[in-house]
């Protein structure tokens, strides 16, 4: 039937509190989305989320060389009924509810001869929480679960920042340079709680496979403090060439490690009048802390208790499975390098070609403690830092601009996201396999995208959006939730969207406007997000999608100008 399945109001208002003294802006956006499930069973099909956002902004200028700026951002999210699918019906899903409060002030000041100096305050105030719906027994089927989730989590940070930069007016040697250089110290509290009640497993034909439970401590605290600081040097040989070049610096109290990073860019015009620029650039980056992993330990154990093909005797001592840290846990490293060309032919048309390449070492996975006995099950892992990713991609982008503000975008991607340990294992995932290689869960090799804005007769525009890519990739369980083949083997069918509109814009009421009215998923392709990959269930490699052939409609609001 015909039901709104998306709606997004936005609205900026922007203005002077003081005339050449201050000035305020405060910048809405919210959305509310309703997914209906086909193969679900009427009044059980539908989910439902409510998103909003709220930016509000002063500016100050205390003299003519200070400016004081504040601001508050507040993001809100609830989906009562996160997680719904074919495999997943309305009981067994989640009420979500994530909150983020974002309370900043910087003060930016020109000290004498022309250095920019500015210091920063700010304080993040973020909850997570995911609410199981009730307390009936949660049993995983070939296919499909019954029952309540078995687990509800809450989550809690506080983020505290300060930062300090110092912006040094250009000088010459050897050509101009611009040094900037500073600060960002970070004081992170993370608190996590989980309730977790035990479930089951079970066999296509309802004999029990195995029984879960959860021991030890399901609430904890950490805290954080993060260090950083960097100087960063653009210098101009000449016109026709620039240089940038900096190092980072980075420390905390998780890991002890002091990280130097260094990186540099280059960027070059054969000559003034030159239509083409060379691109190349290498950097040694760092990633902060992760806390998920890290505090994993902390979140309890589980026990497993398996039973022979009639469900009823036990088989074996019961399985546990926990989680250690390595000790000298080095922080991951990622050695990023690109070289790219961009050449501008006559008719403002454009062309970049580039080289993308990311090298991670020393990266955070847990890899399983083999069993005690052989031939047995070990569900210990330990965190090491014995994971390496690799990535590479080729781009080719063309874009011609038009009069009139209108353009047209042509881009292709070939690419390779490749890891030495793709699993991740914890409490809640019921898998027993060793860690294993193989493609990133975001691993698209071929991508071609394209989006324009062209005028078409008596001052209407087409809008339009195409995009098209290699599926995503995903493993394969049996009954036992035991991996089958390797990890990310097989792969979602090709994805194809394409969404187009007429948009105008048009004087009433003495103010300006914009309408547009498309459509959404307009060749009806049904993309799936989700798959069956049990390969003991019936409905194996069964797909389901939320996707579908919508009409889209908007109106915004210009003002006079």
């Amino acid at each position: 039937g015909f039901h709104i399945n998306g709606w997004t109001p936005r609205m900026v208002l922007s203005g002077p509190i003081h005339n050449n003294k201050a000035w305020f802006l405060d910048g809405f956006d919210g959305e509310y989305r309703l997914d209906i499930i086909d193969e679900l069973p009427s009044g059980a099909d539908q989910s439902k989320l409510v998103r909003f956002s709220n930016l509000a902004k002063a500016q100050v200028n205390l003299t003519p060389s200070n400016i004081f700026t504040g601001s508050l951002l507040v993001n809100h999210l609830h989906s009562p009924n996160d997680g719904l699918s074919p495999f997943n019906p309305l009981p067994s899903t989640i009420n979500t509810i994530h909150s983020t409060y974002i309370l900043t002030a910087k003060d930016q000041m020109i000290l004498g001869n022309k250095i920019l100096v500015e210091f920063g305050l700010g304080a993040t105030q973020s909850s997570d929480d995911d609410l199981s719906l009730g307390d009936e027994a949660y049993v995983v089927h070939p296919g499909y679960v019954t029952g309540n989730y078995f687990e509800t989590s809450r989550a809690q940070a506080a983020r505290t920042e300060a930062i300090a930069n110092v912006f040094l007016p250009s000088f010459h040697a050897l050509g101009r340079h611009e040094l900037q250089f500073g600060t960002d110290d970070d004081q992170i509290i993370y608190d996590q709680s989980y309730l977790r009640n035990p479930y089951s497993i079970d066999a296509e034909d309802g004999s029990l496979l195995r029984q879960v439970t959860f021991l030890g401590s399901q609430a904890f605290s950490v805290r954080d403090f993060a260090a950083s600081s960097y100087a960063q040097d653009r210098w101009w040989p000449s016109s026709r060439l620039l240089v940038q070049s900096g190092v980072r610096f980075d420390w905390d109290t998780m890991v002890h490690n002091a990280l130097f990073t260094p990186r540099a860019a280059v960027s070059f015009m054969p000559s003034e009048r030159s239509r083409t620029k060379l691109m190349a650039g290498v950097g040694l980056y760092n990633d902060a802390t992760n806390l998920t992993l890290i505090t994993r330990p902390l979140g309890g154990e589980r026990l497993d208790y398996f039973y022979d093909p009639t469900g009823e005797l036990q088989v074996g001592p019961p399985v546990e499975t926990s989680f250690t840290l390595q000790p000298g846990l080095m922080e991951p490293r990622v050695w990023n390098w690109s070289a790219g060309i961009e050449h501008r032919f006559l008719g403002s048309i454009f062309l970049r070609t580039q080289y993308v390449q990311k090298n991670e070492a020393d990266g955070w996975a847990y890899f399983g403690i083999g069993p005690s006995t052989p031939g047995g099950i070990s569900g210990r892992y330990e965190l090491t830092d014995g994971r390496w990713d690799r990535y590479d991609a080729i781009e080719a982008t063309m874009r011609r601009r038009f009069k009139g503000g209108h353009t047209i975008l042509f881009s292709y991607v070939r690419s390779r996201a490749w890891s030495n340990a793709v699993l991740d294992f914890d409490l809640e995932n019921p898998v027993f396999a060793q860690q294993a290689g193989g493609p990133l869960a975001w691993d698209a090799p071929n991508r071609l995208l394209s989006w324009g804005l062209l005028p078409l007769w008596k001052g209407f525009d087409l809008a339009y959006t195409a995009d098209a890519r290699t599926g995503f990739p995903f493993s394969e369980f049996n009954q036992d939730q035991q991996l089958v083949s390797s990890p990310n083997s097989r792969r979602f069918p090709a994805y194809f969207s394409m969404n187009a509109a007429l948009e105008r814009r048009i004087s009433l009421f003495g103010f300006n406007w914009e309408v547009r009215a498309g459509s959404d998923d307009l060749t009806g392709r049904h993309n799936p997000f989700v798959v069956d990959n049990n390969i003991n269930s019936p409905q194996f490699l069964t797909y389901s999608s939320l996707q579908g052939r919508t009409l889209q409609a908007q109106i915004r609001f210009l003002g006079r100008k």
